[in-house]
């Protein structure tokens, strides 16, 4: 009985132990000049046994180190063991929905620094004085393996003197195990620590951090010209978004001249996959049962 007890107790702590122990991440950043990422750098987080990031590495063999004071907001950092500066966090302002938010990152007495995050893509916004605001980069956030990939693309002046969108010039990635440890079940210490990385240019995690859903790019909407309607099925448009499920299917016989419309955020590009025909994994029959598309004629109508 007091071995059950002896090994209960050993448990108890040990488990203790791996839910309040501080942790250390590994991720990388990108590295700016002039607005312009020049390549990555990696950084060690450490937080405490809050969750709260307390401390960032980087640098040659990350020589650099950036320690943070939550009671007072202070962050002082140190170069090789030594210390060379310090600064105080101020706290901006952050308003948010379940899927989008605004976030106010710099403020200085002629210019302040915005993100604003919707439909999958965050923008950057620059203002300075009372002029209208510059948007500096967006960022797409996609799945890739066990990674989230995020595309960050520059707003540039054209030699029309007209502003145009780079094509994605860089992708961070961020692996999902990491997002996993950064992120806790507490919406202050998450919205804490996405105040700290923002001041080290990890702008990008802050979605992660603060929402709960509604990260990834997607399609705003799908819509057909028809949908067949059986019993209780209903093969809308929307079935598209995924294999899984019913697919869609047209309420007009063999679906001839029937048209789908794929609505993209703004500034998105986005890889659609088709399937053609009924895709089952359970009842493989039902592909040759139903009728498929011998011809698909695709088109963008911002082209037209």
């Amino acid at each position: 009985m007091k071995t059950n007890k002896l090994i209960f107790l050993c448990l108890f702590i040990l488990t203790t132990f791996t839910l309040y122990a501080q942790k250390t991440i590994k991720l990388k950043r990108p590295v700016f000049s002039k607005h312009d990422c020049t390549g990555y750098e990696d950084v060690i987080l450490k937080t405490d046994e809050t969750g709260r990031i307390c401390s960032l590495s980087y640098g040659d063999s990350f020589n650099t180190e950036a320690v943070i004071n939550r009671e007072s907001k202070t962050e002082y950092f140190y170069r090789n063991n030594k210390p060379y500066k310090e600064r105080i966090f101020t706290d901006y302002e952050l308003t948010k929905t379940d899927s989008s938010f605004t976030f106010q990152a710099l403020k200085k007495e002629n210019m302040s620094v915005f993100y604003v995050f919707s439909s999958g893509i965050l923008k950057e916004y620059y203002y300075h004085n009372d002029r209208e605001p510059d948007l500096e980069h967006y960022y797409i956030y996609k799945t890739n393996d066990n990674n989230y990939s995020v595309s960050i693309c520059k707003h540039r002046q054209n030699i029309m003197g007209k502003m145009d969108f780079d094509d994605y010039i860089n992708i961070i990635e961020y692996p999902v195990q990491a997002i996993n440890q950064l992120k806790t079940a507490d919406k202050d210490i998450n919205t804490y620590n996405a105040r700290i990385l923002i001041w080290h240019s990890f702008e990008t995690l802050i979605p992660f951090l603060i929402l709960d859903d509604g990260i990834i790019s997607t399609p705003k909407s799908y819509k057909a010209t028809s949908a067949l309607r059986e019993k209780n099925a209903f093969y809308a448009a929307e079935n598209l978004r995924t294999v899984s499920g019913l697919p869609w299917a047209s309420a007009n016989g063999y679906g001839i001249e029937d048209k789908i419309t794929i609505e993209l955020p703004r500034h998105c590009l986005l890889k659609l996959d088709f399937y053609n025909g009924y895709q089952s994994e359970t009842r493989k029959d039902l592909y040759k049962a139903n009728s498929r598309a011998k011809k698909i004629r695709i088109k963008s109508l911002e082209s037209e």
